[in-house]
């Protein structure tokens, strides 16, 4: 079982991961 701390840090990160690739979807059209 991972705890709540590991939980809420993999969320941050897939949080920034679709952040970045909404950024690199929007850089890409132009």
């Amino acid at each position: 079982m991972p705890t709540t701390n590991q939980l809420v840090t993999s969320g941050r990160v897939s949080k920034v991961r679709k952040q970045k690739h909404l950024l690199w979807t929007l850089v890409s059209i132009p």
